[in-house]
């Protein structure tokens, strides 16, 4: 009888620590840093250099169009980018055009928002050259 119970405290310890050992073993999310940078502009059109850097120490993955999520003026902005995965410290960068700039100031936010559930997020504004007479 006796080891009847003890067979129970052993099962029931076990159970109790591995159930511990999975609830802990959650990773914290990814890291990423975001950047953005003029490369060139027009009166009505701009392009621009959007870097996305994994800041973390495994792999982070997007799926297709999700790399770079574009909103100009409220208006969202078609961008087609493939699924890619970064490693660990790399970073990538892509050119995106903007056309039908308005003659003051436009509003501009990117995001980037990977599988694994971390969004990076960049707000800006962007005046397009004039002429001067």
């Amino acid at each position: 009888m006796k080891k009847k119970y003890i067979l129970y405290i052993i099962i029931a310890s076990l159970f109790i620590v591995c159930t511990f050992l999975l609830l802990n073993n959650k990773q914290d999310p990814p890291q990423m840093s975001v950047s953005c940078s003029i490369a060139s502009m027009e009166e009505e059109s701009a392009t621009i250099n959007w870097t996305v850097k994994n800041l973390s120490d495994r792999e982070i993955n997007f799926e297709d169009g999700c790399f770079a999520q574009i909103t100009l003026n409220k208006m969202n902005v078609p961008f087609q980018c493939k699924a890619l995965t970064l490693a660990p410290g790399e970073e990538k960068s892509v050119l995106i055009k903007l056309t039908n700039l308005n003659s003051g100031t436009n509003n501009l936010i990117i995001t980037s928002t990977c599988k694994e559930g971390t969004s990076a997020t960049y707000k800006s504004t962007i005046e397009p050259e004039k002429e001067v007479y």
